[in-house]
């Protein structure tokens, strides 16, 4: 969940523990129930436009001095890019993703089974429950426990881990109104000054 969607109290994921020695031995235990001696090298999909390439070569470098891991880079057009990523066709890939709406609830629910939005194909009845049970509660605070411990789900299973997060402000002249933000883009369609 991006910062600027974040419910008071609730945990950043982007903010690294950089408890790599838990991580290396969470990553051995899992290869051990798969029953292989080591990670199988995998890919990660860029797109060629997006300049992601030190990013990207900075945690290539991370992953295999400290989990092991051999990450191979793989730049692809624009347009592959988006079709792979549609298909399912990657191992590994950056994500820009926008909320929907306001509040953990429309980052969330990009996540949930079927959803249009799911593009890594996600699916868990246990997290879709926490999501849409979310916002049945009365109470602020389980609302947030609900999102929080669906956030966690996905960090725990490896599904997403958030690298960055942006937000965008802008401002009003006193004396103007109607004036929002539609996609990352300003919308004056009910603008007007008074």
């Amino acid at each position: 969940v991006p910062q600027n969607n974040l419910l008071e109290g609730m945990n950043d994921p982007t903010i690294s523990s950089g408890d790599t020695q838990t991580a290396r031995e969470t990553l051995l235990q899992g290869l051990a129930l798969l029953e292989l001696e080591k990670m199988p090298t995998v890919t990660l999909l860029l797109p060629e436009s997006a300049g992601l390439t030190d990013l990207a070569g900075y945690y290539q470098r991370q992953w295999m001095e400290n989990l092991i891991v051999y990450v191979n880079l793989e730049r692809v057009s624009d347009s592959e890019y988006q079709s792979r990523i549609a298909s399912g066709d990657f191992d590994l890939a950056f994500l820009a993703m926008e909320a929907e709406g306001q509040g953990p609830g429309g980052m969330l629910e990009s996540f949930l089974s079927g959803s249009s939005r799911n593009v890594v194909g996600y699916e868990n009845p246990d997290y879709d429950a926490l999501v849409t049970g979310a916002l049945e509660e009365d109470q602020m605070e389980d609302t947030m426990a609900c999102y929080e411990q669906a956030q966690q789900m996905l960090l725990d299973q490896g599904v997403v881990q958030p690298f960055a997060a942006q937000s965008t402000y802008y401002a009003l002249g006193q004396g103007t109104s109607g004036i929002t933000l539609e996609g990352g883009l300003l919308s004056f369609r009910g603008a007007s000054r008074y």
